[in-house]
């Protein structure tokens, strides 16, 4: 079994959000290559135990409201602290990476409103992965109806198909890498229909000061 000792720091201020976490992983169970018992010239991709893993991370989230625009932006700062054996080799991962992303909404008359999304991840070690960088955006548009019951929306995801999935694996016997450029760019409409849109007021007791403090 894996064993997580976590320490999370969060601060708020209205509209603005910082954290950061520290993650230590006691024999951390992740993605690898190993030999095979048999006969050791086969390798077999699996998942195992690794003796540890140490990761810091940062980040930080702003979504204010500007008029008819709603923005949120979200930064996330990822440093691991690990090590893996490559090749006969001792060979440190400790690539940090960087995730960006800006969500747009704009509020327009009659119930109208446009999306526009992006987001970037930076090259950077995921465990015993290198994981290579990339990014995409995203558009849509909705249009309610009837009180806001009905939705109807149009859809577009990974406009310039950029949404890379390569990577490099590190393992005891050899180094795999793996280019892949998926078809991720796709185009869809959505339905849907509110029967309740109102909803029911919640009529049960308040949670007591025992029970916030045993949370």
């Amino acid at each position: 079994p894996e064993t997580n000792h976590d320490l999370q720091f969060t601060a708020l201020y209205k509209w603005v959000q910082f954290g950061l976490n520290y993650q230590y992983r006691r024999n951390a169970i992740a993605f690898m290559t190993k030999e095979y018992e048999d006969n050791p010239d086969v390798v077999i991709f699996t998942t195992g135990n690794f003796k540890r893993m140490q990761y810091l991370t940062a980040s930080a989230h702003l979504s204010p409201t500007v008029g008819i625009w709603k923005p949120e932006l979200g930064i996330y700062f990822a440093q691991p602290f690990f090590k893996v054996t490559n090749q006969g080799s001792s060979k440190n991962m400790n690539r940090g990476s960087i995730y960006l992303f800006l969500q747009n909404s704009l509020q327009l008359p009659d119930e109208w409103i446009l999306s526009l999304d992006a987001d970037y991840q930076s090259e950077g070690n995921f465990g015993a992965m290198l994981q290579r960088s990339y990014w995409g955006i995203n558009a849509g548009i909705r249009k309610t109806f009837f009180n806001k019951r009905l939705t109807l929306g149009l859809q577009a995801n990974d406009l310039w198909n950029s949404r890379y999935g390569s990577f490099m694996l590190f393992g005891p016997r050899l180094t795999y890498t793996k280019k892949a450029n998926p078809d991720s760019r796709s185009f869809s409409l959505n339905l849907s229909y509110r029967f309740n849109a109102t909803g029911k007021a919640y009529k049960g007791k308040h949670v007591s000061e025992q029970d916030l403090k045993r949370l």
